[in-house]
This record gives structure tokens, C-alpha cells and sequence, in this order.
């Protein structure tokens, strides 16, 4: 396939994609990255709901995706933009509290996810883990040192096929292991594992098993106790957008100046050579 061609999803061809890509299913989410964009291309509008634009943080460009909801959508922006040259994703989204610990408007960062979902099993074995790119979890804690906003907690989750709560029985046994379920992150690790590229994932508790709903939160309510919770929630989201962002350009520095010290030591050890 062409590098030119138009990807069939998210419409996107080599024009459209830098090799650091911003990914969310959140429409909040998407508009904040977006705001933050310097020199922002066109959006380009795919199929099911895909949207994309491309600009620069800090001078690096950047490409803002924002995806369907679900480990399939995941699993198709990663196999189309990596072909187009994508090598760094970082993902912004929500996810189910299941730990009382986590109160809704809590900042996590996945360590590793629980492969419940049915995706990445097209990927992987069951028995390999879902972990994020040890170079995130470094660069990310640099990023985050001396902020005095919010910081991500880690923390275990659970990725699963389903938005909302089917038998709560179910979630509250896996409470005592993981803290909070979502859909698309143990898709995001696996398959980034499999095809050689980096990958990490900012997720925000946007409810919980043990109070407030997903529908409580996001349904337009006028109680102000849910309006309010709906603000905490978004305010951490910007925060999420702001780290994720600065990380993903963190991250592809460290990376390139990686590349240029490995490229320095083998071209001296070529003269070594030459010169024996």
C-alpha cells in the first residue's frame, strides 16, 4: 500500500500524520488537544465518527485523533497511522472507578491492564501482558515533577468490551485487584508491544461503582451536585490533556537523542575498526 494512500477509517494519508499521534474517543478531549495546536492542518473527517488534525507543540509536530469509542477503533487508528509513519501514542480518556480509593475526578496512569477485552487477543497470547512503554512511565515522571496541579496516580486496570455496568457483582470481585475498567487500554499496549511502537495512556475517573454513574455524570442533569462533578471531571481532563501532550513531545526527544548517541557510538566504533 502506498504511503500516499488515504487509510480506509480514519481517512488519513501520510500528509495527515506525524510520527507523535494524541489519541482520545472524547470530544472534550479532542477540542482541548486541538486548542493547544500550532499551525493546525484542516481537519480530516474519516469514517465512524474518526477525526483528525495535525499541528505542532513546542515546534515537534503532532497529530490530534480523536477515535470511536472501543478496543476496535484503538486497534484500527494504531494499524493505520503507524503504517503512515506514526511511532509514539499517547491516549487521553475516562474510565470506572472500582476502587473507593479513586474518587471521580481522579488522575490515573495504567501500569498495566487486564486483558478482558477481545481484541488484543487477536495480537497476543492471553498470558502476555498489557504494559505501557517503559520510556512513557520515565519521561512521564519527569513531566510531572514539580507540577502542583494534579498528578497521575499508577494504577491497574481492566479493559473490557463493555461501557456500562452489566452484573456489579463482577466488578466489585475485581476491585480488590485493579482499580478502575475501561475499554481501549490493554488494546493500545498490546498491540503497540506487537508492532514495535510507543505507547501510554492518562485515563480520568469519570465514575464509579461505588456512587455516581457514567449516566449521572454525562447525561444533561440540572442538579447542581452533578454539574459540579461534571467540571471536576473535565478540569481533570485538561490537566490530562496538558501532561499528555508534554510527555508525547518528552518522550519523542529522549527517543531521538537516544537514536543520535546510538548512531555516534556505532560510527566510532566503525573508525575503531578501520583503524585495527
Amino acid at each position: 500500500m502506498s504511503m500516499q494512500a488515504r487509510q480506509l477509517f480514519t481517512g488519513c494519508t501520510s500528509e495527515d500524520v506525524a510520527p507523535l499521534v494524541f489519541l482520545t474517543s472524547m470530544e472534550e478531549v479532542y477540542e482541548e488537544a486541538v486548542s493547544r495546536l500550532k499551525e493546525a492542518s484542516e481537519e480530516v473527517r474519516g469514517r465512524g465518527g474518526f477525526q483528525a488534525r495535525r499541528g505542532k507543540i513546542h515546534h515537534v509536530d503532532v497529530t490530534v485523533l480523536k477515535t470511536p469509542i472501543g478496543a476496535p477503533a484503538t486497534a484500527i487508528a494504531l494499524e493505520e497511522l503507524s503504517r503512515l509513519g506514526a511511532r509514539i501514542f499517547v491516549k487521553v480518556d475516562t474510565a470506572l472507578g472500582l476502587q473507593r480509593r479513586l474518587r471521580i475526578g481522579s488522575l490515573i496512569v495504567p501500569i498495566a491492564a487486564v486483558r478482558a477485552e477481545s481484541v488484543s487477543k487477536n495480537y497476543a497470547p492471553p498470558e502476555f501482558p498489557a504494559i505501557p512503554s517503559h520510556r512513557f512511565l520515565q519521561v512521564l515522571d519527569k513531566v510531572v515533577v514539580g507540577r502542583g496541579s494534579v498528578t497521575p496516580q499508577p494504577a491497574v486496570v481492566m479493559s473490557t468490551d463493555v461501557y456500562y455496568i452489566t452484573l456489579r457483582e463482577d466488578y466489585e470481585k475485581w476491585a480488590r485487584l485493579v482499580a478502575a475498567a475501561d475499554m481501549d487500554t490493554a488494546a493500545l499496549y498490546t498491540i503497540a508491544r506487537v508492532r514495535g511502537l510507543h505507547a501510554g495512556a492518562l485515563l480520568v475517573i469519570d465514575s464509579s461503582i461505588w456512587s455516581m454513574s457514567r449516566e449521572e455524570v454525562w447525561t444533561e442533569q440540572i442538579e447542581e451536585s452533578v454539574v459540579k462533578t461534571r467540571e471536576e471531571v473535565i478540569n481533570s481532563l485538561r490537566v490530562a490533556v496538558d501532561i499528555g501532550l508534554e510527555t508525547l513531545v518528552a518522550l519523542y526527544e529522549a527517543l531521538k537523542s537516544e537514536r543520535a548517541i546510538e548512531r555516534l557510538e556505532r560510527s566510532r566504533g566503525e573508525r575503531r575498526t578501520t583503524v585495527v
